[in-house]
């Protein structure tokens, strides 16, 4: 069985990948492994502009907001489903300086595209505790990732494009062009595996920071229909149902719900909002992050038929469709990778 390119995992960069290599022309087959559980299908998926204590513009925005909308899109109207929900979000100021530091930044063409509105008074009252107004952010929303990746599954088996195993390095064979595992052999294998990469005999230098992150699931009597985000997120699903969240955690990695993540994430949202709600679960996820905070991109330094698309971290709704679709453009064409996620940032480590 001949194929072009092996794509190791099925979370957010390997499903967004496999369909940026599909539309380039390539042929792929997707290794995943059936119940695993990954922090894809844990996150809640928001795709913000506007991020960080200091409610900057998120790094490359233009760039990555301009494709989200277009391949997730694409990716609904392939598999049938819809996943893609955009959404306001709202983030309240903190003092009268904020506002006013906003409301001056309406005009600025860099931030013009995201801003819907800037309100010098409170909103959702009396719920949400924002005694000076905030900001209401738009080309924001979430992605419901683990219907996306069920629905993406289905497309690439209806395609013979997907093969629901655990992935087993020792029997990969690696030459100089090409790959052979067990019974498929294709020119490339990329590593869309997230912290997996850590046992990797091939990829373990590379510096991923993994970062545990916990979720909460609320119930309310109170329905809003936006996003809250101010410290923590408070993600609208409909009915009543919310998602809260996140937790950054360096130096715990193990996959268990902890009273501490769940007492911060409440404390936190009581001083965000003031309405009944009601935990009804918890939620652990891995997020395979970078000692720099951006994705790694591109080919190995010594084998040229393994590659690696990977490290996307907490932002991989946003950052997934662009960043895939430079790696698709540098195999069809051969065009350079963006510096800043190229894997080749990293090869000192390899070689040291």
């Amino acid at each position: 069985m001949k194929t072009d390119y092996l794509i190791i995992g099925h979370g957010i960069a390997g499903a967004v990948l496999s369909f940026q290599l599909l539309q380039a022309g390539f042929q792929v087959k997707v290794i995943g492994k059936k119940g695993i559980t990954v922090s894809s299908e844990v996150a809640a998926g928001l795709f913000n502009p506007v991020t960080g204590r200091k409610m900057v513009k998120t790094w490359h925005a233009d760039p990555l907001f301009a494709e989200i909308e277009p391949v997730y899109r694409k990716m609904e109207a392939l598999s049938g489903s819809r996943f893609l929900h955009f959404q306001p979000i709202y983030r309240p100021f903190t003092d009268r300086a904020e506002q006013n530091d906003w409301a001056s930044r309406q005009g600025e063409p860099a931030y013009a595209p995201y801003i819907a509105e800037v309100f010098d008074k409170p909103r959702h009252q009396p719920y949400v505790k924002n005694p000076f107004g905030g900001l209401l952010l738009k080309q924001s929303g979430w992605l419901d990732i683990p219907t996306m990746l069920a629905a993406w599954k289905q497309y690439l088996m209806v395609q013979d494009s997907f093969i629901e195993e655990e992935f087993n390095e020792t029997e990969l064979q690696v030459e100089e062009t090409f790959i052979r595992y067990k019974g498929t052999e294709a020119r490339g294998i990329i590593y869309c595996n997230g912290t997996g990469i850590m046992e990797s005999r091939y990829w373990h230098w590379v510096p991923l920071r993994p970062v545990k992150g916990e979720v909460l699931h609320l119930h309310s009597s109170i329905q809003l229909d936006e996003i809250i985000n101010r410290g923590v997120f408070l993600l609208p699903q409909g009915n009543g149902r919310y998602k809260l969240g996140s937790t950054y955690d360096q130096r715990n990695h193990d996959l268990n719900p902890t009273e501490a993540a769940r007492k911060e994430m409440l404390e936190r949202l009581a001083s965000l909002i003031d309405m009944p709600i009601n935990v009804e679960g918890q939620e652990v996820g891995i997020r395979p992050a970078t000692k720099d905070r951006r994705p790694v991109a591109g080919q190995h330094p010594q084998h040229q038929t393994l590659l690696i698309f990977n490290g996307l971290g907490t932002k991989g709704v946003s950052l997934a469709p662009y960043c895939a679709g430079i790696l698709a453009a540098y195999l069809l064409q051969q065009k350079e990778i963006l510096a800043e996620i190229n894997i080749n940032r990293f090869f000192s480590l390899y070689y040291s």
